[in-house]
């Protein structure tokens, strides 16, 4: 899976970006993630930031807390502005740091939602974004041209049709089943009906 950052991104997913697709089925639902190229190197960028930030902010408060080393360096009487640049710098690269920049999809079969997922090297999660099921006509399946590759597109009611992942094509056309499946009993449910067996019995 490969989903980018923003609606209009989404689109742009390329099948060079191949990679190993996994499902993990919860009590909820179930989550999609990825581990490809991309994730491996937004991890990367993660700990730089990481790095970076420490290493501004900590020479930054020091020199805002010490007096004497303000004085040593105030003769241009720019130092108060230098230390907050520098330490808005490091808090900025630390934000990045920990805000999360690979995305995971999660498929809340209660709640009837497909939630978009911002996640961090240490595996914490944030919303970016939510899209309910009534929202979705279909979704379906492109593949690449080598045959081993895919994407799963989301048709939306409204808008462009979008892509949510990309990757293996066996592994992605197991979870497009399995989401068309679950869109479909959406659908029914927000009809008025439900399904027995083989029949759809009036709620």
């Amino acid at each position: 899976m490969t989903v980018l950052s923003g609606r209009d991104s989404l689109g742009s997913a390329a099948f060079q970006q191949e990679g190993r697709v996994s499902t993990t089925m919860t009590s909820w639902g179930y989550v999609v993630r990825t581990r490809d190229k991309r994730a491996k190197r937004a991890a990367l960028i993660e700990r730089v930031c990481l790095i970076a930030g420490v290493a501004l902010i900590i020479p930054g408060a020091w020199h805002w807390a010490l007096p004497g080393v303000a004085n040593a360096f105030d003769s241009a009487g720019g130092h108060m502005t230098t230390v907050v640049s520098v330490l808005v710098a490091g808090l900025l690269f630390f934000w990045i740091s920990v805000r999360g920049l690979r995305e995971e999809v999660h498929v809340d079969r209660s709640r009837k939602e497909l939630r978009v997922m911002a996640v961090n090297r240490n595996g914490q999660t944030r919303p970016k974004y939510v899209i309910s099921f009534s929202d979705i006509e279909s979704a379906f399946l492109k593949r690449g041209e080598d045959s081993f590759t895919a994407q799963l597109y989301l048709r939306l009611k409204k808008g462009e049709p979008m892509v949510i992942a990309s990757g293996d094509s066996q592994a992605l056309e197991s979870l497009n089943s399995r989401l068309t499946q679950d869109l479909g009993r959406a659908g029914i449910a927000a009809d008025g009906w439900e399904r027995v067996g083989r029949r759809l019995v009036r709620v």
